[in-house]
């Protein structure tokens, strides 16, 4: 991992707020009835297919339906009949845990069959008084799972060999971390040692509170980087 000073967690950070602060505005347009939205994803037995049908998401420009947009100087999410203020904090973290995963390996495509969705969790004994207290909370965490749909190991119940190339093995024992809602800079993986496909579903102390999906896309509304250029994604509340 490169060597890193706490400048470069501010710089890094202060980055990422800035790129949100300033997203294009003819991106971050609310979902309109005339648009085709992302459809249900399908299992993808290795890295390549999976490769194929994110290039193919991701060029359709096919984003989310109940997306975030920008509404005057913020940004808001729809939940049920009401829009939720993100915290532009928010969504600087979110911007630099997208990146890190990207970087470290942890995923290999933002949409939901690989790196799509994150769970929202906080301290059990503790109770935001809204969504957007949750999300502009240092308390919070974020717990994510990738490889979501991509065929790591066999069997009914994922009890098949351990995979053995190393990329796919490094994939599979990745795909569960937790990241901050401080700077961002803060991912640890986590494995599961029980039976199934290494998912770990709770964190001790802490109750999930709602889970988000975020997705790449060509007209996306948030700027993440990757291999020196620039791409865009989507961000909305699952449920």
């Amino acid at each position: 991992m490169p060597w890193r000073t706490p400048l470069h967690g501010i710089l890094f950070y202060f980055a990422a707020l800035s790129s949100a602060a300033y997203a294009e505005e003819p991106r971050c347009l609310p979902p309109t009835e005339a648009e085709s939205f992302l459809p249900a994803q399908t299992v993808s037995p290795d890295l390549a297919d999976l490769k194929a049908k994110y290039n193919e998401v991701y060029a359709s420009g096919r984003r989310l339906e109940h997306r975030a947009y920008r509404s005057g100087e913020t940004f808001v999410l729809p939940e049920d009949k009401n829009l939720v203020k993100i915290p532009e904090k928010f969504i600087a973290n979110l911007t630099r845990h997208i990146e890190i995963a990207l970087a470290r390996g942890y995923a290999d495509f933002l949409f939901y069959s690989d790196m799509g969705h994150g769970h929202l969790l906080f301290p059990k004994e503790q109770k935001p008084e809204n969504k957007e207290a949750l999300l502009s909370s240092p308390d919070l965490k974020i717990l994510y799972h990738t490889g979501e749909l991509l065929t790591l190991r066999s069997g009914k119940w994922f009890d098949g060999p351990l995979p053995s190339e190393p990329t796919l093995a490094w994939r599979y024992f990745s795909r569960n971390f937790l990241a901050d809602n401080i700077d961002g800079q803060n991912l640890a993986v986590l494995v599961h040692r029980g039976p199934g496909y290494n998912t770990v579903r709770e964190i001790e102390g802490y109750a999930e509170q709602d889970t988000f999906r975020v997705s790449a896309s060509k007209d996306g509304c948030f700027p993440f980087r990757r291999n020196g250029k620039t791409y865009y994604f989507d961000l909305s509340i699952q449920r």
